[in-house]
């Protein structure tokens, strides 16, 4: 069953047609957060810092002036 982002659905509404391209599972929608919404997710068995450093590598410009966090996106 598809999974809908509340940031998304906020800001650009949902339409019946997104539906195919909403994340399956819990795990695709924590990648979604982290690579379209810059907030890190903390995965099973992963420490904050441990979370925090994996984001930092995976997301560089998460913070800078292309940041797309919901604070810097508003």
């Amino acid at each position: 069953m598809p999974i809908a982002c509340s940031l998304c659905i906020a800001s650009q509404g949902l339409k019946g047609t997104d539906i195919d391209s909403l994340p399956q599972t819990y795990e695709e929608l924590y990648d979604h957060l982290e690579r379209d919404h810059h907030i890190p997710v903390r995965r099973e068995n992963e420490t904050r810092q441990q979370c925090l450093d994996r984001f930092r590598k995976q997301n560089p410009e998460a913070g800078g002036p292309n940041c797309k966090c919901p604070v810097c996106s508003s």
